[in-house]
């Protein structure tokens, strides 16, 4: 087994344990990447591969569903309220990116032909 295969197995498990690993340091945080990770490959299985804009927005719906739990699991841990909803809207727009190209990285998503 090449080193690049050991990355790339490593890498798919990372993906995978990732939200649970973030989820004990930071239960918030874990519970938004679980949630952006689970909207990107359900986005992957409705839409297909290719379609990278419609996937997104069906993505960023899904998180829309869940944004109500996820802003009162935020707003109770941190003992704050929402103070800028452009800036959370832009973050996960980032968020979903930046899964997004990690998960290409390790070749995770399927690619068009």
């Amino acid at each position: 087994m090449s080193f690049i295969s050991i990355l790339r197995k490593i890498g798919q498990i990372a993906g995978i344990a990732a939200p649970e690993i973030i989820s004990i340091i930071n239960p918030p945080m874990g519970a938004i990447a679980g949630t952006v990770l689970q909207s990107i490959l359900m986005a992957e299985a409705r839409v297909g591969p290719g379609n990278g804009d419609e996937k997104k927005q069906d993505a960023l719906s899904y998180i829309q569903v869940a944004l109500p739990l996820l802003l009162q699991l935020m707003q109770v841990t941190a003992g704050k309220q929402l103070a800028d909803e452009k800036l959370l809207t832009s973050g996960f727009d980032k968020l979903n990116d930046g899964m997004v190209d990690i998960l290409n990285a390790f070749r995770v998503l399927p690619k068009t032909s």
